[in-house]
């Protein structure tokens, strides 16, 4: 009995020296390849156990100061994407992969922070000195998150210049400025800014008459889901702009949108329309919906069984 205790003994230092050995990038990259392989899990006991074993060894590597793996953790926490028991600081996680330089992080740190979550003073200073950086640099994603940090960590009179030297840009037709003070003043997270939503619709408007992508999905979702201007045409007219930009989940999105509507065999046209055209590019959700187009014979479909069970098919692949 003694030498079995004693083999099995050896045999988990040996274990646990193997998973030293293994560098950080060899353990978060270990770590994700199990996030992947829970999709093509039996059931949701299986992909759930799967999923915990990649959050360890994603653990692993953040222990050993990986900046991804830091940030991936952060934002399975942010996302909510985490197995019920698994307790992750999501602030500290994002502020050590940030400090390493990791640029994502910085703005899942801004997310938190959009969530409520708490931040010391100097760490609020430390973010703020950051996207000032990126800001004088020319960074887009900087700028768009600046003015609501000024107003979330209290920076009312640096809040104030931003607004006023975007309102200046935004009226001279600049398309970004009029993006970034359009999600302000409409407020869609009720954070608290200034409100004015006719103003802020206005400038959203240009934005998207200029082909500015993320002001015809920002109005095509505030359109349809936001019940004090709740107009769907005009939220679908923007998100089909954005569509004919080539991007396949734009045009997954539309798709979609149009077969849960249903409203008429123009909807289910352009439904058809949209979603084969995603599903030519391999979304997996756009064949789904699009092989149930051809099994049923929805919107005016010839229904093709052969065609459906090909589509479904290519829509379980991972």
């Amino acid at each position: 009995m003694k030498q079995i205790i004693l083999m099995l003994a050896l045999l988990s230092c040996a274990s646990w020296a193997g998973a030293q050995e293994r560098s950080a990038e060899q353990l978060r990259e270990e770590g994700l390849k199990l996030f992947k392989e829970s999709n093509a899990a039996a059931d949701y006991a299986a992909a759930e156990a799967t999923i915990r074993r990649g959050v360890d060894l994603l653990q692993q590597a953040a222990n050993q100061n990986d900046a991804e793996a830091q940030f991936v953790l952060g934002t399975l926490v942010l996302t909510q994407s985490l197995p019920p028991g698994i307790t992750i600081d999501a602030t500290d996680m994002f502020l050590k992969s940030a400090r390493q330089g990791h640029a994502d992080a910085l703005y899942g740190l801004c997310a938190l922070a959009f969530q409520g979550g708490k931040l010391t003073p100097e760490d609020q200073a430390w973010i703020l000195t950051e996207l000032e950086k990126k800001d004088a640099e020319g960074n887009k994603e900087a700028a768009a998150v600046l003015a609501p940090m000024y107003f979330l960590f209290g920076k009312k009179d640096a809040f104030d210049a931003r607004i006023a030297k975007l309102t200046q840009m935004a009226d001279a037709g600049d398309t970004e400025a009029q993006y970034l003070m359009g999600t302000i003043l409409l407020d869609p997270a009720a954070l608290g800014f200034p409100k004015d939503v006719a103003k802020g619709l206005a400038y959203l408007e240009q934005a998207a008459a200029a082909k500015h992508l993320m002001a015809q999905l920002f109005l095509g979702e505030m359109y349809i889901n936001n019940v004090e201007i709740k107009d769907i045409d005009k939220g679908l007219k923007h998100l089909e702009a954005a569509a004919e930009g080539g991007d396949a989940q734009h045009q997954a999105q539309i798709g979609i949108l149009y077969y849960q509507l249903g409203r008429s065999d123009e909807d289910y046209k352009k439904a058809f329309k949209w979603l084969s055209a995603a599903a030519a590019q391999n979304v997996r959700e756009a064949q789904f919906y699009l092989a149930n187009m051809y099994q049923k014979g929805i919107g005016g479909v010839t229904v093709d069984p052969q065609k459906a069970e090909e589509l479904f098919k290519e829509s379980e692949k991972p």
